[in-house]
């Protein structure tokens, strides 16, 4: 990672935050560790992870763009790319970057002239092989219905039961013993910002964004705020959060109740997926 920079150090004459953005996405950062905690504290990171993904996004755009010029599609392709940063759409970069790779990649893959030419089994065949691009294409189909009048179908997702209260139960039950028997400060506090996500129903980069403001203990009571409305956490909950939240008092005198590597940095979704992971794999 150190010689990346340096390279582009090098080629661009000295080594700035700027730099950092260009050579490191935001996830090679947040596992370089110590590195990255380095690079954060002698400034040359700045500004909140969230910053450092949109930047991420944007910059992950343009070379999507770049890499389908001469395309035959190209045209189409930079017209969507219009529309999905239009006023009226009002989407995030990283929903337009999904979004956008969802559509190159089906062109691709179809190995057609122009969007006029895909077909329902071109769709279905590429499904087969990208199945987590399903709901990333049917703005890309809309946008081909509306420009050309070619309607196109994807092909019905086999549905899933959901999961009984018995299974929901036990699957909390599972995530509150391996929190009480996570062996790093770490793995605890992620694990803890995945429960409440579960318990209360609310996305986990909302649980991750929230500030110490957030949280207040009275008359041994815990509550938390997400957006304006206050909830109790009840026990045992209360009691995990709280120790969770101790752990993480020290870290840089970070404002985030869930904080992570990076000064001014929530800890991310990543971080919670690898410990995650690490549980199923136990």
């Amino acid at each position: 990672m150190l010689g990346r920079v340096e390279r582009l150090a090098q080629n661009d004459g000295a080594m700035t935050s700027e730099i950092i953005g260009k050579s490191l996405t935001t996830e090679e950062i947040r596992r370089a560790g110590l590195f990255g905690m380095f690079l954060a504290e002698r400034g040359f990171i700045t500004g909140s992870v969230q910053d450092r993904v949109a930047a991420s996004d944007a910059r992950r755009i343009d070379t999507a763009l770049s890499e389908i010029r001469g395309r035959p599609w190209e045209k189409a392709i930079r017209q969507y790319a219009d529309e999905l940063s239009g006023p009226v759409k009002k989407l995030s970069l990283r929903s337009r970057r999904v979004y956008l790779r969802a559509a190159v990649e089906l062109m691709t893959f179809a190995h057609v002239e122009g969007m006029s030419e895909l077909t329902d089994r071109h769709i279905k065949h590429f499904l087969r092989s990208k199945p987590g691009h399903r709901a990333s294409l049917f703005p890309w189909l809309s946008f081909v219905r509306e420009r050309s009048g070619h309607e196109l179908c994807i092909p019905k997702k086999a549905v899933r039961k959901e999961p009984t209260v018995k299974a929901v139960a036990n699957g909390v039950g599972h995530l509150v013993s391996a929190i009480k028997a996570a062996p790093t400060k770490e793995a605890r506090r992620a694990l803890v910002a995945k429960l409440l996500s579960i318990l209360y129903g609310v996305p986990l980069e909302h649980v991750l964004s929230l500030e110490r403001k957030n949280m207040e203990e009275l008359n041994g009571k815990v509550r938390l705020r997400f957006d304006d409305d206050w909830v109790t956490v009840d026990a045992p909950i209360d009691d995990l959060l709280s120790e969770a939240v101790s752990y993480s008092a020290n870290n840089m005198g970070s404002a985030r109740l869930f904080p992570g590597r990076m000064m001014n940095d929530g800890l991310s979704v990543g971080a919670v997926q690898h410990y995650l992971q690490k549980l199923s794999n136990a």
